[in-house]
């Protein structure tokens, strides 16, 4: 029989019942509920499945049924839209494909255990692991407050550090005598690439957040800031054209990402060159030129593609001699040239739009050989010669 009680202003219920398979007594709570009314109901429910087991239908739902319904009820339109392709490539490309026809009720903490461990023997970072695994758990934690399972095989999984390869490959970053080799040959490359990487370097913003740049909505020259608030959905835009104007600018990747960065004389410099020059295009091209947005990193009205600033890099990368790194290395870049100046993870955690510091001290918790050494010389300077004796 279940009890009830009003916490604040939400009805909980409380369950106790002996398990048929250990035969000890157990106990389950569930609140958040508007009305006695309401808890109740589901009180019922939570109680026919336990004495006289689980509904037949969920039974037989498969995970790969289950993960679809929850992406198009709970996640479209209610996430970013990059959030939303990300659990949908997780879900596609990782997650069905391993459990393919396994039923949602069917999977224990082993059996998901085991698909972690297959998606580190594939090689895959310690980073995109988790990213995978974050989807799933959502996920799951959803189908137990949908009362569709009772137990969180996701939670407690290990991801363990010693399973990857840290020196596989370089670090997706660059150093600041690497940054200075990359601008020199990208300086010799197209200027508007050139301006793009350079704003990159300066800003750590997202390759997203910087191709939705518009001059007169984003860009204030005189105040040198840059005021982030959109970001290009990739998907509505191939190289061919545009699938669709009003789904190409989307907004940033969370609240947090909305935020105004002030930036270097230098950048306000390069910025006002580069606009000469794509003001000089706009003539050149005339009506070909795409004028439904003002894009600033371009010289066609179009936005830069994904594989375009991919290439792009790699090139001038390979042309620096310098090891290679991704677009969104450019931002790691900056921010560990951040850490190197000394400058507080705070100021770091709002200069690139994290949620929290504490996702800013996870992706940055390694520390340079320049970092080490600079902690090092403040604690000798602090200390000085007291303790000398």
């Amino acid at each position: 029989m279940a009890t009830y009680r009003k916490r604040g202003k939400k009805w909980e219920y409380r369950i106790r019942y002996v398990d048929k398979t250990t035969g000890k007594k157990r106990e389950i709570s569930k609140g958040g509920f508007d009305s006695k009314k309401e808890a109740t109901f589901h009180a019922n429910e939570r109680e026919r499945q336990l004495f006289h087991g689980m509904d037949a239908n969920t039974k037989k739902t498969l995970l790969s049924e289950y993960l679809i319904e929850w992406l198009e009820t709970y996640k479209k339109g209610k996430v970013g839209q990059s959030t939303y392709i990300l659990h949908k490539s997780n879900i596609n490309k990782h997650i069905i494909p391993y459990f393919q026809n396994i039923k949602l009720a069917d999977i224990n903490k082993i059996e998901y255990q085991k698909f972690i461990n297959h998606l580190i023997n594939k090689g895959y970072s310690k980073r995109t692991v988790k990213i995978i695994h974050s989807t799933m758990s959502n996920s799951i934690k959803r189908a137990i407050d949908l009362e569709m399972i009772y137990k969180d095989f996701t939670n407690g999984i290990l991801i363990a550090a010693d399973r990857f390869n840290q020196h596989s490959k370089k670090e997706n970053y660059l150093t600041k005598e690497q940054v200075s080799k990359l601008l020199n040959a990208a300086h010799k490359d197209k200027i508007l690439y050139y301006t793009f990487i350079y704003t990159l370097v300066e800003t750590g913003m997202r390759k997203g957040e910087a191709t939705a740049l518009e001059w007169d909505t984003n860009i204030d020259l005189d105040n040198k800031m840059i005021h982030i608030d959109r970001t290009i959905n990739y998907h509505a835009y191939t190289p061919i054209g545009q699938k669709n104007n009003k789904d190409l600018i989307g907004k940033t990747k969370t609240y947090d990402s909305v935020r105004s960065i002030t930036i270097s004389d230098r950048l306000v410099s390069v910025l006002k060159t580069f606009k000469t020059y794509q003001n000089e295009c706009k003539l050149k091209l005339g009506a070909k030129y795409d004028k439904t947005f003002d894009f600033v990193f371009t010289t066609t009205g179009k936005p830069l593609t994904k594989s375009t600033l991919k290439n792009v890099l790699d090139r001038i990368l390979k042309n620096a001699e310098l090891h290679q790194i991704s677009v969104h290395g450019l931002r790691h870049t900056h921010a560990v040239l951040l850490l190197e100046a000394g400058v507080e993870m705070k100021y770091i955690q709002e200069r690139l739009g994290h949620k929290s510091i504490e996702i800013t001290s996870d992706i940055y918790s390694h520390v340079t050989p320049k970092v080490i050494q600079n902690e090092q010389s403040k604690y000798e300077a602090y200390v000085g010669q007291e303790f000398i004796f």
